[in-house]
């Protein structure tokens, strides 16, 4: 049976040195991280029904005993014996509230992350105790792992420095921005890491000194969810919540509400999580965003994956409803949302669907109306609503033309099955006498379906010349056709052949829409030619590109692509997408539930990808569009709206309707491996810029079978 631990670690008494200080920092006493433990002790024990609970906590009435004191020595005790007690499948959560300090300055503008070189600070370290790195938390997790065990940890702490407290709010970090003091302690606990780290050798482990500069695994675990408060440049904050009737640290207090929101049985990942606390912290002025590390698509306190749409956040509008997200996400006229309520999927919250259709819609922002269900239950319930999409709707309208074999006895029936299937998409039909298709559907003479892309304008027919092998003919025009490949073929003897149709259709003409750039009106407000966004090798020479600006690989190279802003007085928020040749669309940067990163002045992202053809694709080579979406404002969209799974080999995987059966990546249409983003390389700067402005920047790479 799947064992569940947690070990739960706050901090609001910090030990004062006896005899002067011993380091170079100070750290004030808080009040709210101990609350934090108590709270989460109490939903894992009763509504969890978590029985192993360890709490290792430092109150301000100094009522904990020694061995259940929040010092490094009994953090990572308590960590070694989840080790050696637990079996594989076992459960574990962490978490740790308190204060937290750099313990070098090299912050991801200076080729660092967001926790590899901090640490959490354990209640005695003015009294010569040691810091918790990054580093060695990454060491003694990872074992858990390795040992079969799932773990989560939440951060509710801070390591910028940037700001001091306030009576308002409680900020969890010192007044000093780093301290790069390394006293015996410090030395001790690196080296005992270090030791047990099995990617370094024994010998070295004792001679090294500085082990909170290494990498920490939490950046980019496996089997592991890893959700901070905020990132290396912001502040955790604790403050007093009404609903609560006392303070609690802001991470803390909003997982807990939407936790609290949602039943046992299905609680929401930790994507989900990161979602919902960055939405309410903008919403009441926090200046944190969290950052997810790690696997978001797995259910909290669980090792289910979840498979999840992408939702945004739905408010009451003057007898309509307004929605955060527009035109340059993907978003138009006649789009069906559905209401959630916060649940972890795309179900609803209410016994009967609640869906939206959007009346009208902007760069960034939506009006839609209720067109089926009340929510007036939810509305009273003070819940914050959140929709998932749940019909697209194309820009501009797009026909479709089928031309049945002539053995084909169905064709009039199937015409008017496919007409009622296209219509539930708005903006696209059937094409009828005079209107130019951009997709025509040709059926072999074995009943087979194929997908082929109609030239733009028609051509003139003479029909003298007869019929090309690559053409098909309507009435008084033809049309060079060209195959679309790595669609799923159907033969019509399937009795959902035609809804399988059409919503290969569906997902085809919303691919190409957004390939197109249909969607979004303002982008070239913003100059491409402000950035760089390049193809790069591992040891970032440039790699050569053809005449038309086309990057040629192989099957298996492995690349990097690198953003930056070219005027260090530039700020800008960035997403990278891959469109692949099998009609999917997935985001490469940021990982997790963050929409956007945000770089400063030169930061740059590095994303490092191995290039891949996927082995259903029966043609070589294959075209890959790298696009980075950039936005500069204060309010950056989430471009989630535009991911597109893969479209299977086998049309027997597609489900009737909307959704595939599987949310994972098949193996066989997968055409990246392993991207794993990295920020370095930054100078800090202000935007000059216009905001709420955005553009997008393509990279195309043409991928050759070097086994052919």
């Amino acid at each position: 049976m799947t064992a569940k631990r947690a070990l739960l670690i706050g901090v609001d008494y910090y030990a004062k040195p006896a005899n002067g200080k011993v380091r170079n920092v100070e750290f004030g006493d808080l009040s709210a991280c101990v609350r934090d433990v108590l709270a989460f002790e109490r939903y894992f024990r009763d509504q969890l029904k978590v029985t192993d609970i360890v709490k290792l906590i430092s109150p301000l009435d100094k009522s904990t005993a020694p061995k259940d004191l929040p010092t490094h020595p009994n953090i990572i005790r308590e960590i070694r014996r989840m080790e050696q007690d637990g079996a594989d499948g076992d459960l574990v959560y962490i978490h740790y509230s308190g204060h937290g300090i750099r313990r070098d300055n090299r912050t991801p503008e200076d080729g660092g992350d967001n926790l590899s070189g901090t640490a959490l600070v354990p209640m005695d370290v003015m009294q010569g105790g040691a810091y918790l790195t990054g580093y060695q938390l990454g060491v003694y997790v990872r074992r858990l792992v390795q040992k079969g065990m799932r773990v989560a940890i939440s951060l509710d702490c801070c390591f910028s420095g940037r700001a001091l407290r306030t009576e308002a709010t409680g900020i969890r970090t010192s007044k000093s921005p780093y301290d790069n003091v390394f006293l015996p302690s410090d030395v001790e606990a690196g080296v005992e890491a270090a030791k047990l780290d099995d990617t370094i050798t024994e010998d070295s482990a004792t001679a090294y000194r500085n082990c909170e500069a290494r990498l920490s695994w939490v950046v980019d675990p496996d089997h592991c969810s890893v959700l901070t408060a905020c990132d290396v440049k912001q502040v955790a904050q604790e403050d007093y919540f009404v609903e609560r009737k006392e303070s609690m640290g802001v991470l803390t207090h909003f997982v807990l509400q939407r936790l609290q929101r949602s039943s046992t049985t299905q609680l929401p990942s930790y994507e989900r999580l990161a979602e919902y606390v960055t939405r309410k912290c903008a919403e009441l002025g926090y200046k944190q965003r969290p950052v997810l590390h790690g696997e978001g698509d797995i259910e909290f306190f669980s090792d289910r994956p979840v498979f999840q749409k992408s939702v945004c956040h739905v408010y009451p509008a003057n007898g309509l409803f307004g929605a955060n997200i527009g035109s340059t996400c993907g978003v138009a006229v006649g789009a069906q949302y559905e209401i959630t309520q916060g649940t972890s999927s795309g179900t609803h919250a209410s016994g009967a669907d609640n869906i939206l259709r959007v009346l009208s819609v902007s760069d960034y922002a939506s009006t839609m109306e209720l067109i089926n269900g009340s929510v007036q239950s939810l509305l009273a319930s003070g819940g914050s609503l959140e929709a998932s999409l749940k019909t697209w709707a194309l820009p501009q309208t797009s026909f479709i033309m089928i031309q049945f074999s002539p053995q084909e006895p169905r064709a009039e029936h199937m015409t008017e099955l496919l007409k009622r299937y296209l219509s539930e998409m708005p903006n696209l039909a059937l094409a009828s006498q005079g209107t130019i298709p951009s997709l025509v559907v040709s059926q072999d003479h074995d009943g087979t379906f194929y997908i082929n892309q109609a030239s733009q304008p028609p051509l003139k027919f003479d029909a003298s010349q007869g019929r090309d092998e690559g053409s098909r003919i309507a009435p008084g025009l033809s049309y060079d056709l060209q195959r679309l490949h790595g669609v799923p073929q159907d033969q019509s003897n399937d009795p959902d052949a035609i809804e399988k149709l059409a919503y290969i259709l569906q997902h085809l003409t919303r691919y190409q829409a957004i390939q197109n750039g249909s969607y979004g009106g303002s982008r070239r407000s913003l100059s491409p030619t402000t950035f760089k966004f390049e193809m790069t090798t591992n040891d970032s020479s440039a790699w050569p590109s053809t005449t038309d600006g086309k990057y040629v690989v192989n099957h298996g190279d492995e690349v990097i692509f690198e953003f930056a802003s070219l005027n260090p007085t530039h700020s800008a928020h960035v997403a990278i997408f891959s469109l692949n040749p099998s009609w999917g669309i997935v985001k490469l940067y940021p990982a997790g539930a963050q929409p956007m990163e945000a770089l400063n002045g030169s930061e740059s992202i590095k994303v490092e990808v191995t290039m891949e053809i996927p082995v259903h694709l029966e043609y070589r080579p294959i075209v890959d569009i790298i696009r980075a979406y950039v936005y500069v404002g204060e309010n950056p969209p989430n471009w989630n709206e535009l991911v597109l799974p893969d479209l299977p080999a086998d049309s027997r995987k597609l489900k009737e309707g909307f959704l595939f059966e599987s949310a994972e990546l098949d193996s066989e249409t997968t055409t990246f491996r392993h991207p794993r983003p990295k920020k370095q390389n930054s100078k800090a700067g202000t935007s000059a810029m216009e905001d709420n402005v955005w553009t997008s920047i393509d990279i195309r790479v043409q991928t050759f079978d070097n086994q052919a």
